[in-house]
Order: C-alpha cells, then structure tokens, then sequence
C-alpha cells in the first residue's frame, strides 16, 4: 500500500516517492515543500523506517500550517497532537499505512 496524499484541513498535500538518486541529490530521505505542498519520500524506506520518515514530514506540515507560532514545549505540543488527530480523522487510508508499516516491522 502506498499513499498518494494526505487531507489536512482544506488542503490537499501530494505525496511522492522518489529513486534513491533524487534523494541524493537534494539530500533527504523525507522532505516537506510547503510552496509546492507536496511531500516526497525515498522509495526503498519500509516498516517502522517508513512510517518514521512520513510522521515527521507529516509533523511539519501541520507546523507550518498551524495558525500559532511556536514559543514554547506545550503549545508546540497541543499543535502537533491536535494536528494529528485531525489528520488521522480526515485520512483514514493514512491509518491502514501505518498499520501496515507496523506489521512489516
């Protein structure tokens, strides 16, 4: 199973895997493009690798979205969890990834 997007709000964010020389050459394994709202992954990550590199991406899409500025631990905190669970509410196929990934671990 692969994921192609994730809904977080009104948005739609593309997902991308790429071959390991494009991730090479931009330096990344995971990398979140707020301009051109897409996140690209290298493709031969699997399991709990996968699932890490994709939460993380995830994680900064909800911070750079989030309507606060970050000053300190807590709010930083209630943003992510908030952003999460809104994210998990609106992407159900994102739960069966990570099921998945799990599973491979």
């Amino acid at each position: 199973m692969r994921l192609n997007h994730i809904k977080y709000g009104r948005k739609t964010t593309k997902i991308e895997f790429v071959d390991k020389k494009e991730a090479q050459k931009g330096r990344f394994i995971g990398i979140f493009d707020p301009q051109m709202n897409e996140i690209k992954i290298l493709d031969d990550l699997h399991g709990i690798e996968l699932l890490d590199t994709i939460l993380h991406e995830i994680i900064h899409l909800i911070v750079v979205n989030a309507d606060r500025k970050i000053r300190s631990e807590e709010p930083t905190v209630d943003i992510i969890a908030t952003g999460l669970a809104k994210i998990f509410r609106q992407n159900k196929h994102l739960v069966k990834f990570m099921n998945q990934c799990l599973k491979n671990e």
